[in-house]
């Protein structure tokens, strides 16, 4: 109770502070706050005696960002697996797959766009190709420069947003709207 009330007066200070000088400046919302809080916490017990800061003193908010990115990865991972095997599953016409279309919108050669083709036999190598391209994918936002410059080099927390807001996207995607909102409004409190 104590903490959550410290960390409650921060903003009823920031409000009354915005009302006298008609301009609001703390930018941190309560889920990153909490983090900073708790993190602020654990290096004032660790380190009493500290009065300046050090690199070291970085290695938690480090380990934040590490496993953030790695969720990040993770929903990357699903959202492009779910969307190639979501392409091979339907049934698209090779109109659609081919992305060559004539007048009209439709394809020079093909099945007319009412018929569909038949059920593709060697399913496999579409499975492996949404594997291998999910992989890939989280293989980029992992080596990221800009995301390792972000999370690692200058330590901020640019990156915290990206997971949640991918993987809202594959739960869309899914026609999962409500966990897509909560995945999004907890997203929002982070950054």
């Amino acid at each position: 109770p104590l903490f959550l009330g410290r960390l409650q007066s921060v903003y009823t200070r920031a409000e009354q502070e915005a009302g006298r000088r008609d301009h609001y400046v703390l930018d941190y919302v309560p889920g990153k706050m909490l983090i900073v809080a708790v993190w602020n916490w654990y290096e004032r017990r660790v380190h009493p005696t500290a009065r300046f800061w050090r690199a070291r003193d970085m290695k938690p908010l480090l380990w934040v960002n590490t496993f953030i990115e790695l969720f990040g990865c993770v929903a990357i991972f699903l959202l492009v697996r779910h969307w190639i095997n979501r392409r091979y599953a339907t049934g698209f016409p090779r109109y659609l797959q081919t992305g060559t279309h004539g007048a009209g919108g439709h394809a020079n050669h093909g099945p007319p766009p009412t018929e569909r083709p038949g059920p593709k036999t060697g399913a496999t190598p579409h499975l492996r190709r949404a594997w291998i391209l999910g992989l890939f994918a989280a293989a980029l936002f992992w080596f990221n420069p800009a995301v390792l410059q972000s999370a690692h080099n200058w330590v901020q927390y640019d990156v915290w947003i990206i997971p949640f807001y991918v993987l809202a996207v594959y739960c869309a995607g899914r026609d999962w709207f409500f966990a897509a909102g909560a995945v999004l409004a907890m997203g929002g409190w982070l950054k």
